[in-house]
């Protein structure tokens, strides 16, 4: 967990191998809201004017398991051609998505008040899709047939294989599909989802409404892709750090955000009692009520010298080891979490023998324990982590991913960048196994002057980047190296950045994180997010557990 109450001196990671996915910046839609299947059964044909459709069983079948409405109550007008926000609301209802409410919007043409924002935000947070330019999506433009095979394409985690010309399509047409198509139509005509019609593709024709039923309803009857939604996910670790929030609205934040594990700051390294006890006995029977682990935090304030005189002392090594023991044993406590930090590297040692006598005494009596780390930058801030050791006396080793540029850099950039996270997590898995990770997020960022960071810059709450960025009518451009917005603004003559943290870029990071296999999630801290972001890393998740094998 990050001490606000101090800047961490830690040298950035030079940027390099790990980029994104490549985005190809084609029309395509968006994802969103859970599939309610089995909400609508019935033995009747749900519209009027399909009865004559080629698509009519198609259409049934997608409506009565939740994923497409009608024009009406009465009317599907299969023969009309689909928006991109049409198709997009059919795509997240199809994948059990939900709609996200991006506090940040990502195109100038979405308006939160928009039916289609939710859907669209969803898609776009997950890499799916992008604008018909930077700055617009154009929602109510139609598709056309070759979008729709990159967008399923997409939809279904393909690379899809170049082919170096047209005429190795099989359609009369061919020349007429769109270069940056042809390895999507290549791939759609492969696997048998879209067909030609009488020899042609008609790549440029728009998708009517009966053709997205018919391409999306064999989709989803593949045993691949039924197989891979009908899975279920089992539900990580997700741990929330208590900070500058009262107990009632720390167990607000909790029910607000799904999370299942809490960290309050309840032990502190202490000159006289060894270890304070600040244990708060309402939210231990809220935990239970809830039924929500608690892993308490043992800080150490940031003090160095005090921690040393803990560790390096044998007997008081084991006093402070015995009365964590004793508290976590008298509060029923799950876990506890240590977070020690600016620890000197001369006492790397003691720090793996603190862990090594905690832990298996925490073990007999079945209480987890935690270690906090930062990544490893091989400076002596990070010093005293002996990694692989730490990873065998503990349960879960928390790598803290915040602070690639700290308060007081010389430099401004980004608090966590996708790359430099990869890098952290590549590096701590040749130490650790990946069953015990868990990777803290951060849900703030930092406000930079832009000529003067290092006194010139501070941390803020998610809520207030927002409300920045709707006041000054602040920039906003994508990064997708680093998967962030910089916002920039000029406030009292002085130009202003923010390498912002929102649901699309925690989305990439949660993304990136579960390619790993990693055992869970920490947030810091509680309090400081926007709503959106627990919706939009929860899609992160489901979308991340499919496994379309074709």
């Amino acid at each position: 967990m990050k001490e606000i109450i101090s800047s961490k001196k830690i040298s950035s990671f030079a940027k390099k191998g790990i980029s994104l996915a490549i985005i190809l910046s084609i029309s395509s839609l968006t994802l969103s809201p859970q599939l309610h299947a089995a909400s609508r059964p019935t033995n009747q044909t749900p519209f009027k004017d399909i009865s004559g459709s080629y698509a009519k069983e198609a259409i049934i079948r997608l409506y009565n398991k939740g994923i497409i409405n009608g024009t009406s109550l009465t009317t599907f007008e299969p023969g009309k051609t689909v928006t991109r926000a049409e198709l997009s609301k059919m795509l997240v209802n199809a994948l059990q998505l939900d709609p996200v409410s991006n506090d940040l919007s990502p195109f100038t043409d979405l308006k939160p008040s928009d039916w289609y924002y939710g859907d669209i935000s969803a898609l776009v947070n997950l890499d799916m899709v992008q604008g018909r330019s930077s700055k617009t999506f154009a929602p109510k433009a139609v598709i056309t047939r070759e979008e729709a095979a990159a967008l399923m394409v997409r939809m279904l985690k393909i690379e899809p294989e170049a082919i170096p010309s047209s005429s190795q399509l099989p359609y009369t047409d061919h020349s007429k599909v769109s270069n940056w198509a042809l390895g999507y139509v290549n791939e759609m005509t492969r696997l048998g989802f879209m067909k030609g019609d009488a020899g042609g593709f008609r790549p440029k024709y728009s998708l009517t409404r009966a053709e997205a039923a018919m391409l999306l309803d064999r989709i989803l009857q593949t045993s691949q892709v039924a197989a891979a939604l009908g899975k279920k996910q089992a539900d990580p670790i997700t741990l929330g750090w208590q900070y500058d929030s009262t107990t009632a609205e720390f167990e607000q934040q909790i029910l607000n955000s799904g999370i299942n594990t809490l960290s309050p700051r309840w032990y502190f390294l202490d000159e006289q009692n060894i270890v304070k006890d600040n244990t708060d006995q309402r939210l231990v029977t809220f935990a239970k009520k809830h039924n929500l682990n608690i892993w308490g935090m043992v800080g150490n304030r940031a003090n160095s010298e005090m921690t040393h005189r803990m560790l390096s002392d044998t007997s008081q090594r084991e006093a402070t080891v015995q009365k964590l023991v004793n508290y976590a044993k008298s509060y029923s406590l799950a876990g506890l979490n240590i977070d020690f930090e600016n620890v000197s590297g001369e006492d790397r040692s003691y720090l793996t023998l603190f862990m090594a006598s905690l832990y298996p005494k925490l073990k007999s009596a079945g209480i987890t324990l935690s270690i906090d780390v930062s990544p490893d930058l091989g400076s002596s801030w990070t010093a005293a982590f002996d990694y692989e050791a730490l990873g065998r006396y503990s349960d879960y080793v928390v790598l803290m991913g915040y602070e690639e540029h700290w308060n007081g850099s010389t430099k401004a950039g980004s608090v966590a960048s996708l790359p430099w996270l990869e890098h952290a997590v590549a590096t701590l898995k040749k130490a650790v196994p990946e069953y015990k990770i868990i990777a803290a997020l951060p849900t703030y960022t930092r406000d930079w002057s832009l000529s003067s960071p290092q006194s010139g810059s501070y941390d803020i709450t998610l809520e207030r980047q927002g409300d920045i960025y709707r006041q000054n009518k602040a920039s906003l451009t994508w990064d997708s190296e680093i998967a962030q917005y910089l916002l920039k603004y000029v406030s009292q003559g002085v130009t202003r950045g923010i390498w912002t943290e929102d649901s699309r870029s925690l989305s990439a990071k949660v993304m990136m994180y579960e390619s790993y296999n990693i055992a869970g999630y920490a947030f810091w801290y509680m309090g400081s997010e926007t709503p959106d972001v627990w919706t939009a890393m929860r899609n992160a998740r489901t979308y991340s557990s499919y496994q379309f094998t074709f």
